[in-house]
Parts: structure tokens; C-alpha cells; sequence
């Protein structure tokens, strides 16, 4: 593959600066809030995920009119930005979101809030709504140069030697 120098240095450039730019995200900084609501619940979808997982929030009991595979009522868990999908429950305890193919945009950040009293008594107004955050990542791709060469021939023209690696697969074309 010949690439001018320039170009060369253009695309070298670039990929190092989407790595630091992505290394240098204040993204994931807990305000505290998940401690405080172990007591409703037991785990939750967060940090970084891909753009066609889905998102579950698991309480710490089940849930009596709960019915596994039923949808939930409108308004009990929602996002923002906001997104297209459906809501369901998996278990007497798990609640799962599935998004709309192409609703997660990568490198985007997103709060979920589950309103725990639409749901079960939690008692204390605090604990009406849940709020969660997660990010989806970025797709990315790492260039390894492991050989440029430039002959004095042609000192315009290099021919570089390397690898691509993407953060996930993708189709060919």
C-alpha cells in the first residue's frame, strides 16, 4: 500500500488523538447513589457496554405481580437521552430494556431512571426513583505500523507495513 508521507502522518495523527480523547473520559464517577438503594436493589446495568446489548436492572426481591416475559407499565423505566424499546420483565426480580435496533449510539452517555415506587413500597420519598448511568462504547480502530519505508527513488511515496484492530467485528463491505 503506497500513502504519501503526509497522509501517512495524517492517519497516525488522528488515530493517537481519538485514543487520548478516549482515555481521558470523567465518565463513571459514582455520585454514591447505588449504595444507598441496596436495599431495592441488587445490581444494575452500568459503566461502558455495547451497542446492542440490553439493559437489566435486578432488584433485591422479588416482586409479587411481577410475571416473567410481561411488559412493563409505561412510565416505570426510562431514558435519557430517551430511546425506543421494550421493557419487560425477565423474572419475579430482573427487569430488562431492549432497545431498538440502532436506539444505543456509541460514545454516547445515558441515565436510566426506574421508578421503584410505581413497583413495590419503598417507604421513604428518596427511594421513588432510581437512577442509573451507562455508557456505550466507542467503535474504534488501533493501527500498528510496524515498517515504513521510503526510498530515495521516490522520496514522495512511502510504503508502510501494518495492523488494524477494531474494537468489534464488522462486516466486510
Amino acid at each position: 500500500m503506497n500513502i504519501t508521507l503526509k497522509k501517512t502522518a495524517t492517519i497516525i495523527l488522528t488515530v493517537m488523538m481519538a485514543a487520548t480523547m478516549a482515555s481521558c473520559s470523567k465518565f463513571g464517577k459514582s455520585s454514591g447513589q447505588s449504595i444507598e438503594f441496596a436495599t431495592f436493589i441488587k445490581a444494575h446495568t452500568g459503566g461502558i457496554i455495547s451497542d446492542k446489548s440490553t439493559i437489566r436492572v435486578e432488584l433485591a426481591s422479588s416482586i409479587q405481580d411481577a410475571t416473567p416475559g410481561a411488559d412493563l407499565k409505561e412510565g416505570v423505566l426510562t431514558f435519557s437521552p430517551s430511546m425506543k424499546g421494550t421493557s419487560r420483565w425477565l423474572s419475579s426480580s430482573m427487569i430488562e430494556f431492549i432497545p431498538e435496533n440502532g436506539q444505543l449510539k456509541p460514545g454516547q452517555a445515558y441515565t436510566g431512571k426506574l421508578r421503584l415506587d410505581k413497583i413495590q413500597k419503598v417507604g421513604s420519598r428518596k427511594f421513588r426513583k432510581f437512577n442509573f448511568h451507562f455508557l456505550v462504547a466507542i467503535k474504534e480502530a488501533v493501527l500498528q505500523v510496524s515498517n515504513v519505508s521510503i526510498t530515495a527513488a521516490s522520496p514522495d511515496v512511502a510504503s508502510i507495513d501494518g495492523t488494524i484492530s477494531l474494537t468489534e467485528e464488522l462486516p466486510l463491505e
